[in-house]
């Protein structure tokens, strides 16, 4: 799990000697000369402003925010790059309430503990929020997952409607043609009736003018 501030350094801008610092386990030699450097550097130059804020990307992984006190007291902590800068400088202020005024001394037994438990607090609680965040993101990346599952959802019921309506206008469909056809049928049957009615009153017809003239004609001959 991460910690969030890796080193706290503390400072005395005027003599450029250490007063104290604190570190989680595993800082690497070059972090702290690289700390170091950025200390005397920027005390020794002319730039530098009690109570303005610095920041200063770190070669590795994180960046050191650092500010000097309105108590001449020389601030700087190492955090991960994910820390907050508003919360790292309230807590190097924190870190300055717990220091005496005799800041051209190193800290005593008593503040070097206070500095730790500041410290560690700080980490402790920043990790729970990031914990706090992670479930927030599992939570909101699962109502995601939900949300177009359902979305899915009634998209295949809106498709599923729609399929019952095609097949009921296609059922209707059929149904229309069926009855057609039978009316069709029946129209069909009807006029072939018809022509059999004519084709029959024309033969009878046929008969009733040629029959007696036929006869007519063989009682002549």
């Amino acid at each position: 799990m991460s910690k969030g501030f890796k080193y706290i350094f503390i400072g005395n801008p005027i003599n450029l000697q250490e007063i104290g610092h604190y570190s989680e386990k595993g800082i690497y030699k070059e972090v702290l000369n690289e700390a170091h450097q950025i200390f005397t550097k920027f005390c020794s130059s002319g730039n530098k402003i009690k109570d303005k804020r610095y920041k200063i990307n770190a070669k590795e992984n994180g960046i050191y925010y650092f500010t000097i006190s309105s108590e001449n007291i020389f601030l700087m902590a190492l955090t991960e790059k994910n820390v907050n800068e508003r919360k790292t400088f309230e807590l190097l202020n924190n870190i300055q309430n717990k220091i005496t005024k005799e800041n051209n001394k190193e800290l005593n037994t008593v503040e070097k503990k206070q500095i730790k438990l500041v410290v560690e607090n700080f980490n402790e609680n920043n990790n729970r929020i990031k914990k706090i965040e992670q479930i927030n993101n599992e939570i909101n990346d699962a109502k995601k997952l939900i949300e177009n599952y359902i979305k899915e959802l009634i998209e295949n019921i809106d498709k599923v409607s729609e399929l019952e309506k095609k097949a009921i206008e296609i059922k209707l469909s059929a149904k229309e043609f069926e009855g057609n056809s039978k009316k069709l049928r029946k129209a069909t049957w009807w006029a072939n009736c018809k022509w059999n009615i004519v084709l029959i009153f024309v033969i009878i017809l046929l008969i009733v003018i040629i029959l007696p003239i036929s006869i007519k004609l063989g009682k002549n001959n």
